[in-house]
């Protein structure tokens, strides 16, 4: 089977996750998996938690993007990755589930910098090219 990558980009309130919800539920949730960008803010376990709130959680430098485009580029290629999972209570990343499917849609919630944008869509034709080669 073909994995598919969908990007869904917009703004507050803007649809995304419901647009994501209603995909999955259209092809079937054992179809489809879901990657929410805000499961790739950076861990700080080196800040108490009163410092973690003041942390800017919409700016760009707050995500670990090299490990979102490594791990796009391992569901691509058919392997299964451990997905980051952020925990809202805590302020704080924790190691997640193992994402197995081959059909993905991944939700970017927040881009406030067209740079990062451009550098994670490069990424995704890179892996759209790569596999229209084979």
């Amino acid at each position: 089977m073909k994995s598919i990558i969908i990007g869904i980009a917009g703004g507050t309130g803007s649809g995304k996750t419901t647009l994501t919800e209603r995909l999955r539920d259209h092809f079937g949730a054992d179809e489809v998996s879901v990657l929410n960008h805000d499961s790739y803010y950076k861990r700080h376990d080196e800040l108490p938690y009163e410092e973690r709130c003041k942390l800017n959680y919409d700016h760009p430098d707050a995500f670990d993007n090299d490990l979102l485009i490594q791990h796009l580029k391992e569901l691509k290629a058919g392997r299964a990755i451990d997905c980051p999972v952020y925990d809202y209570a805590n302020l704080n990343r924790l190691l997640g589930r193992v994402y197995q499917y081959l059909t993905l849609f991944y939700d970017i919630t927040k881009f406030t910098n067209s740079s990062l944008a451009l550098t994670i869509l490069s990424s995704l034709a890179t892996l759209r090219y790569d596999t229209n080669r084979t």
